[in-house]
Formats: structure tokens, sequence, C-alpha cells
């Protein structure tokens, strides 16, 4: 009910378990929702455990707070016996099982299981020691991921930058019915694209003749735009055959074509690395002798945006063929595009190898607190 939330009292769900110190929450329950819902008030200090859903998420409790039956809250019965401190690393170290002994494969961890869980209890010295380590070693790990992350955020951002770079401010592709007179760029000049390469489009094969599938001739299909965008592709999830190509609408089209996804995933753009046919989701430029594929995939590429833009429809986004049949780009000659496409390969190459390089950095780092936690308490102790 709508009196029970936005009120003055912190509730707690799954998703505010970050297992760190919880000091606010991403809901807030009235004193009529507590009341009615018989949620209950855990103290600060209390470790907050989910058994239910996302089991084994936790977090301390950094003020008092609500929360439903999805989350135990757990304490030391006894202060001389156990660390605050120490219980949520001790935790996290166990491999949570079933009442027989077993892995959680689950959703639920039940009660019995819950109340049965066991960690090594070494002396409240030495749980003070490994807890205290263990949070320098973890906060250090939480900077050195947030700075990997940032890197990676930059890293990531590096192509959009190139292109805007290389292709101007201005987009250099219209829709409009007339084609643009004032140059994006110096020397450049807008040319319509059914004048600088073949429009073509593609179709699905019927799916009720498996005589028509599997065989030589790849076709490519949203299923596999995102892998290949921005880049060749030379392999596809599904293909036709001859048979397959003569009874539909679809056309075997050359190696080098264009190919922009034009439902759904609007505006993804890759290349044909050989002959291929594609399903009627996209939009094929076979190209002519005064536009180069690669310059008119990066074209395409920094236009993404605008090309979105030209979509409508409220269930599939789609990019309707007249509208393509309109694009203008504004393109300089055919010696300075390779020029461009040349130099713009080695920057988006050498982005690329960066994001990968940080990406690998931070699988190494998420995967360190669980490396410190076998450690501090597997075989030999802390």
């Amino acid at each position: 009910m709508p009196a029970y939330w936005n009120g003055d009292l912190p509730w707690a769900a799954i998703s505010d378990l970050n297992g760190g110190l919880l000091i606010s929450t991403q809901e807030r329950i009235s004193a009529l929702g507590a009341r009615e819902s018989r949620s209950r008030l855990i103290p600060k200090g209390s470790l907050l455990f989910s058994f239910k859903l996302s089991i084994g998420k936790m977090a301390v409790a950094g003020i008092d707070v609500y929360t439903n039956e999805a989350i135990a809250a757990l304490a030391p019965k006894c202060a001389r016996l156990l660390d605050r401190t120490y219980l949520p690393y001790a935790l996290s170290s166990i491999e949570l099982t079933d009442g027989a002994g077993h892995a959680v494969k689950g959703k639920t961890l039940n009660q019995k299981s819950l109340s049965a869980l066991a960690f090594p209890l070494p002396p409240l010295d030495e749980q003070r020691r490994i807890a205290a380590r263990l949070s320098e070693q973890m906060a250090h790990a939480a900077r050195a991921r947030a700075a990997a992350e940032a890197r990676l955020a930059h890293a990531e951002s590096l192509p959009a930058a190139c292109l805007r770079e290389v292709f101007g401010p201005v987009a250099p592709l219209s829709a409009a019915a007339d084609i643009p007179v004032d140059a994006t760029r110096t020397g450049w000049r807008w040319r319509r694209l059914t004048d600088l390469a073949r429009l073509a489009t593609g179709h699905t094969p019927s799916r009720r003749e498996p005589a028509w599938w599997g065989g030589d001739i790849r076709w490519l299909q949203l299923l596999d735009i995102r892998a290949v965008d921005g880049r060749r592709v030379m392999e596809t999830i599904e293909r036709t055959n001859p048979l397959g190509i003569e009874n539909s609408s679809a056309a075997l089209l050359p190696a080098g074509t264009v190919c922009m996804s034009r439902t759904a995933s609007v505006g993804f753009v890759t290349i044909m690395g050989r002959d291929m046919a594609t399903s009627q989701d996209f939009v094929n430029w076979v190209c002519g002798p005064d536009i180069d594929p690669d310059f008119l995939m990066y074209l395409l590429l920094r236009c993404r945006r605008e090309t979105r833009e030209l979509g409508s429809g409220a269930t599939h986004h789609t990019i309707y063929f007249e509208t393509v049949q309109n694009f203008s780009v504004c393109v300089p000659p055919i010696a300075e595009q390779r020029g461009i496409v040349a130099s713009l390969s080695r920057r988006l190459a050498s982005a690329e190898r960066l994001a990968a390089s940080i990406r690998a950095e931070l699988a190494a780092l998420e995967a360190l607190p669980g490396a410190l936690l076998r450690g501090a308490f597997g075989r030999g102790g802390a």
C-alpha cells in the first residue's frame, strides 16, 4: 500500500547489501508499514545476511534498519568469544551448504542450515588481527578496483572521441530529401549515398523449410551484430544455402558490403569479410569506387546517435527503407578516405588493446577478495 512507503524509517533490501557498512537504504517505510508488515527492526552493528535469492550477500548495519524475512540479522552472543568485525569475513570464507552438506545451488538457504553454519574461531586477539589485516587489504583492493574501473571507462570512451575528432562535431550524415550544401569539413562534399554505393536489403528464408537451411552461405542476423559491431564479420550463427537464397528475397552480397542494423538494435555496423546474405533487419551498401567500405563504417559509427533518432515505432524501433534511401554523406576524396581509415584503424585498435588489458586487470582485482579470504582462512591459517 502507498501509505506503507516513503516514510522516515530505513528499510533494507537484498540490493542494499554491498559487503560493507550499510548507512543508507534505497527505500524507506512508514511507521504504519513497519507495524502492519511486521518488519523486524535490526539494531546498528548487526550483520545483515541474505539467505534467500542472493545467498550470502551481507553488510554490517551502520544504522538501525528494518528488513524482511529474506535477511537474517547475526550478532555475537558473547563478545568475549566472537569479534563483530571478524564475523563477516569468517562467513564469507565458507562454502554455504544445505542440510545434507551439499553446496547451495538454489535460491534459498533454510533456517536449519543457516543455524548450522560453522567457521574457524581462533582466540579473540587472533580474530581481531585477521579482521584488521583483511580490512586493510580489502580497502586497498577496492581502491585499486575503483581506479581500474575509472581507467576502463576512459579507455572505452576513446573510440567515440577518435571518431568525433576525425569527422567533426557536425554529423556527416543527413536523411533530408534535399542534399545539404554546407560541408562539414574543408575539402569534403555532400553526396547521396545511393550514388556512391548500391543499397540492398535482406530476407529470412522460410523456417518451415529445413532444406533451405544449413549450408555454405553465412546469414547475418541481429543475434550476430553486437559481437561484430565496428569490425569485419567472418562467421555467423546460422547459414543458409543456394535453395534458401533462390526461394526468398535474400541476396548473396559480396565481401566488403557495409551492413547496418535497422530494427531493434538500430545503428550497429559491420563489414562482410566474405560473401554473405542478411536478414531483413539490415540495410546493406555495396560500395562503389568513390567510397571506402571502412570509411563508410566509421562514418556510420560516428553518426550512430543521429541514425537512431531517425527510427520510429514504440515496440520495435525501426529505420524504414525509405528513410535510408535518402541518406546523404559528407565525404572527402577517396585517397583521403583511405588515409583516414589507416589512421583510425591504428588508433581504435590501440584503444581496444588498452581496454582489454584493463578488463583483464579488473578480472584479477575482482577475484582478489576471494583469494585474500582463502589466504586468511585456508590451510595454513592466517
